[in-house]
């Protein structure tokens, strides 16, 4: 479609060499079943979202998955993105869900550009709020990686569009916040393992940031 497309990294999810979902910045989710080559429009999620951007994407099996974006839109699928449905428990504060991670087909997290994080147990019937070291309401958590159950990787920016790097090692109940490079803002995270772990972001004093 003309002038859609994507408006952060966490927007493509490949769930293995064939099955690939792309949330666009229309509130479309679509799906590719031959590696991309052609491209199919899951026309309901565009109801559930109320045709607001998304931001994010993810899959826990073949069957579940979530996408969330943009005034706390947070969708989710039970049949492998065929039908979408909004979840509306979601602790609603109009702001924008900029983070997504699918642990499961009942535990996720999901982070916003108010400096919110939150964690669910049940697909988003209940939620419990996450702080973190250094958490401020202008914060903007940008991006959530783990390298399995328990380890995993958080980066959020501040209003000066400096970021900084997190780590959990009790799966996202408590984060710490680890020495970051000089940076002008972080736009992706992922973790290899529980040692390894990249990150980048924009451009600073001239050089791209890995």
């Amino acid at each position: 479609t003309a002038w859609e497309g994507a408006q952060h990294a966490d927007a493509l999810f490949a769930w293995d060499r064939d099955h690939v979902y792309f949330a666009s910045d229309h509130g479309r989710v679509y799906v590719s079943v031959d590696a991309g080559v052609t491209w199919t429009s899951q026309s309901s999620a565009l109801t559930a979202s109320g045709a607001r951007a998304l931001n994010s994407v993810w899959f826990s099996d073949y069957d579940n998955g979530f996408a969330a974006g943009s005034l706390d839109t947070l969708i989710r699928t039970l049949d492998g993105g065929t039908t979408w449905a909004a979840i509306t428990t979601y602790p609603t504060t109009a702001d924008n869900i900029t983070a997504l991670w699918v642990k499961s087909k009942f535990e996720l997290l999901v982070g916003s550009n108010a400096g919110q994080l939150f964690h669910s147990l049940n697909a988003g019937v209940t939620w419990t709020s996450v702080s973190y070291s250094g958490q401020a309401a202008t914060d903007t958590v940008n991006g959530l990686s783990f390298a399995n159950d328990k380890v995993g990787y958080m980066i959020v920016n501040t209003t000066l569009n400096v970021g900084s790097v997190h780590l959990t090692i009790n799966g996202g109940i408590t984060w710490s916040k680890l020495t970051t490079p000089t940076n002008a803002g972080l736009n992706a995270v992922f973790a290899i393992d529980e040692n390894l772990c990249y990150a980048c972001g924009n451009a600073s004093a001239g050089t791209g940031v890995v």
